[in-house]
């Protein structure tokens, strides 16, 4: 997916609805606001995108094709306990720079205030049918 982003207002909007719909625990949320606050007030309120990553893909969701910033990275976990994983990398997810355990049920929040660069691209992949969903919070490099 290119790179293709909104102003801060309507990515806010757009990612406390996935929020909720995730059902995400309060103090998740608290870290969503807290992070949009800081882009806001610190940042100069920068475009971003809001890239959703659905539950039960075991196949790698290519969260960006092109450079990025990630600022954040908001997941549920599924059924069963799963590793998730992204790369630094426009189309696979084979050889992951972060990996992550996340139990059933659980809330897994990564939050990078100055954003993180990824030069290739962004891929995501979970293991597990049964894996988590949730979105990733990403902007221009």
């Amino acid at each position: 997916m290119a790179l293709s982003t909104q102003a801060i207002v309507l990515a806010k909007r757009r990612a406390f609805s996935a929020a909720k719909t995730m059902g995400l625990t309060s103090t998740s949320t608290q870290l969503l606001s807290t992070l949009f606050q800081e882009l806001s007030q610190k940042k100069g309120a920068p475009d971003l995108q809001i890239v959703e990553a659905p539950a039960a893909s075991t196949t790698d969701l290519v969260v960006a094709d092109s450079p990025c910033k990630l600022y954040g990275v908001f997941l549920k976990g599924g059924a069963s306990a799963a590793d998730v994983r992204w790369a630094d990398h426009a189309s696979s997810a084979n050889t992951p720079t972060t990996t992550l355990a996340i139990g059933a049920s659980e809330d897994a929040t990564y939050v990078f205030g100055t954003g993180k660069a990824f030069a290739n691209g962004l891929t995501f992949d979970e293991s597990g049918a049964s894996g988590s969903n949730g979105f990733f919070i990403i902007g221009a490099p």
